[in-house]
């Protein structure tokens, strides 16, 4: 079941899962004298600046899946996204400053990614369509298993929908 959180209990976990990046951050050696927040939403994104490293912790879960059972779905995704750097698609890599893993640290799993400096541009949504369609096109030739972002996980959908449903499922 879905719980509802209060504002300070968002902001709580949100301070929380800062805490952690930036100490997990630091002791793999880097240099994190001012941390930012990026982004709060569904993960919490921290800048470790002077760093060029960015730390995402996801925040909201699927139900059950605990920080051991995240941490196997965020190594598929560094395994995969490092692969599609090396085809030459434009996708943000992970940090080559530190290992390819994910990091527990105060209850939270997290991984790390290279900073890259963002636009004031507005977005340009049609033009990213075909980038998804590129994307996904790349995606077909990757050499390994890609269990958690096939067909949308369907048990973890039908368990949504339950919750939302009341606990009719």
């Amino acid at each position: 079941m879905f719980e509802v959180m209060t504002s300070d209990q968002l902001a709580d976990r949100t301070s929380r899962a800062r805490a952690a990046a930036v100490e997990a951050g630091r002791e793999l050696g880097l240099d994190v004298g001012a941390a930012t927040m990026l982004h709060d939403l569904f993960s919490v994104v921290v800048h470790l600046a002077p760093s060029p490293v960015v730390v995402r912790v996801p925040t909201v879960v699927a139900p059950g899946a605990g920080p051991d059972a995240q941490a196997v779905r965020q190594r598929t995704e560094l395994d995969v996204v490092s692969w599609l750097a090396g085809q030459g698609v434009p996708v943000i890599p992970p940090s080559p400053l530190v290992p390819r893993e994910p990091v527990l640290r105060g209850g939270f799993s997290m991984t790390f990614w290279e900073f890259v400096e963002q636009s004031d541009a507005e977005p340009d949504y049609v033009g990213n369509c075909g980038l998804t369609a590129d994307l996904h096109a790349a995606l077909r030739d990757y050499p390994g298993e890609l269990p958690f972002l096939s067909a949308a996980e369907p048990a973890m959908v039908t368990e949504a929908l339950g919750a939302l449903g009341g606990g009719r499922s």
